[in-house]
C-alpha cells in the first residue's frame, strides 16, 4: 500500500512539473500566472467543498451539503494552496540554486476557471467570483469529465487529463 501511495505522488508530482508547460501550451499560462489570489480561493472553495459538502455557503449553492463539518470547517483550502503551492521546485539556473517553488495553485485556479466557463457560461449557483464555485455539483463533475477527456496526444493534453484525473483525489487526502 505504501508503494502505491509514493507512486502516486511520483506520478502526481511528474504531472504537476510538466502543468505550467501544458498551460503555456493552451494559452493559459499567463492567465495563471495573473491569477488574484481571492480568485484562487474562491475557486479552491468551490473544489474542497465538491469532494466534502458541509454546512457552508459554497457547499449550498452547489446543491450539495451537510449538516456534518465539510471541507471549508476543515481549512482544506489552505492546505491545498499550501501543498500545491510548495510542491514543484524552482530549476536552478546555472551555478545558481535556489530554495523557491512554483506556485500551481493559481494554475489549478485557471483550469478549473477556464473549463467551468465552457461548462456554463452563465453559472449563477451563488455570489463568488470564480467562474466554478458558481456551478452546481454536477456541473462540477462536468468540468472534471472534460478535463479528463481533452483531446490530443501532446504532452500538454496528457498532462491536463492527469491532473483532472488525480486532483479530486489529492484534495480529499
Amino acid at each position: 500500500r505504501d508503494f502505491l501511495v509514493r507512486a502516486g505522488w511520483v506520478g502526481f508530482g511528474a504531472a504537476l512539473v510538466q502543468l505550467p508547460g501544458a498551460l503555456r501550451g493552451k494559452g493559459w499560462l499567463d492567465e495563471a500566472a495573473a491569477q488574484d489570489p481571492n480568485l484562487t480561493i474562491d475557486t479552491i472553495n468551490g473544489l474542497v467543498v465538491f469532494i466534502v459538502p458541509g454546512p457552508d455557503e459554497y457547499s449550498v449553492a452547489q446543491g450539495e451539503k451537510s449538516d456534518q463539518p465539510g471541507a471549508l470547517e476543515a481549512n482544506a483550502t489552505e492546505h491545498l494552496i499550501a501543498n500545491l503551492d510548495g510542491f514543484l521546485p524552482n530549476p536552478d539556473l546555472g551555478p545558481f540554486n535556489n530554495d523557491g517553488t512554483v506556485p500551481l495553485s493559481g494554475a489549478v485556479a485557471n483550469l478549473l476557471n477556464s473549463t467551468a466557463a465552457q461548462v456554463d457560461p452563465g453559472a449563477s449557483g451563488g455570489p463568488f467570483p470564480s467562474h466554478f464555485s458558481r456551478l452546481s455539483f454536477a456541473e462540477k463533475a462536468e468540468v472534471f469529465r472534460r478535463i479528463e477527456a481533452m483531446p490530443g496526444n501532446d504532452d500538454a493534453s496528457r498532462n491536463i487529463r492527469f491532473v483532472g484525473g488525480i486532483l479530486p483525489g489529492f484534495t480529499a487526502f
